[in-house]
């Protein structure tokens, strides 16, 4: 691996926003280590740039620690330059209206805390 190269770690890369910046990163040489809870669609996993995608649910603290444990391998002793929390999500009703803290599940509240908040401040340690 070449030692001037930087890295990115990306989350939520699997499309939309997250997609588009692994693109906007490996179009600029940089090394794209992407995580979500999907595959990669295919233009992506054709793009030498991004060499490593894991599988993980970020919301879910076992995944998120193999996540963990993964990318800092990967990673070896090498610096990450970036890291773009992109993974997001936010609880919808049956017809795919955002629903507030006062009608949503706690279920589903206590989800969104886990990825919106406790996953980046995880990462970011």
């Amino acid at each position: 691996m070449d030692e001037t190269r930087k890295t990115l770690l990306l989350t939520g890369a699997s499309r939309g926003i997250g997609h588009s910046t692994v693109g906007l990163f490996s179009g600029r040489g940089w090394e794209v280590i992407t995580c979500s809870r999907e595959a990669p669609p295919d233009e992506c996993r054709r793009d030498p740039n991004w060499s490593h995608h894991i599988t993980a649910d970020l919301a879910d603290s076992d995944s998120l620690d193999g996540f963990i444990e993964e990318a800092n391998a990967i990673l070896s002793d090498r610096p990450l330059h970036a890291l773009v929390n992109n993974a997001g999500w936010s609880p919808k009703s049956s017809v795919k209206e955002r629903l507030a803290c006062l009608n949503g599940d706690l279920d589903d509240w206590r989800r969104v805390f886990e990825l919106n908040f406790f996953a980046p401040l995880r990462l970011g340690r």
